[in-house]
């Protein structure tokens, strides 16, 4: 997972800078700039394929990939390829958990209970945080 991480964080300044003038094609030269820096983390750490979304509140603004969806190099990567996400959904669920938070929308001190249709045994969490 901490791969992903990374590699999400060094691919942000790229989409930053590039999207940074919200002209026309202004996503579009943020995924290209987004490319080259995924073009050279593939190369410099071995990984087979890497395919990047930009996503705003009006959802997929772009969408691109590097590399070969397969062992052999032979079939490039596209908006249809199929990955494995593994462990990375449990830093999507963070996320939008504490966005929740941030907006008033869930409260962490809640019993669980209010948040589903059918019983649950509430348990006191308190000690984690």
């Amino acid at each position: 997972m901490w791969r992903s991480v990374v590699m999400a964080a060094a691919l942000m300044p790229a989409i930053a800078t590039a999207a940074s003038n919200n002209t026309d094609g202004g996503w579009q030269r943020a995924g290209e700039a987004a490319l080259v820096v995924a073009e050279q983390e593939r190369a410099d750490r071995n990984i087979p394929s890497i395919m990047i979304g930009i996503v705003t509140r009006d959802g997929l603004v772009w969408s691109g990939g590097v590399g070969h969806a397969d062992a052999s190099g032979k079939v490039p990567v596209d908006a249809n390829t199929i990955y494995r996400i593994g462990g990375l959904t449990q830093a999507f669920t963070a996320e939008l958990v504490r966005s929740l938070v941030n907006r008033g929308a869930l409260d962490l001190d809640a019993p669980v209970g209010e948040w589903r249709q059918y019983p649950v045994m509430n348990v006191d969490f308190s000690e984690i945080r």
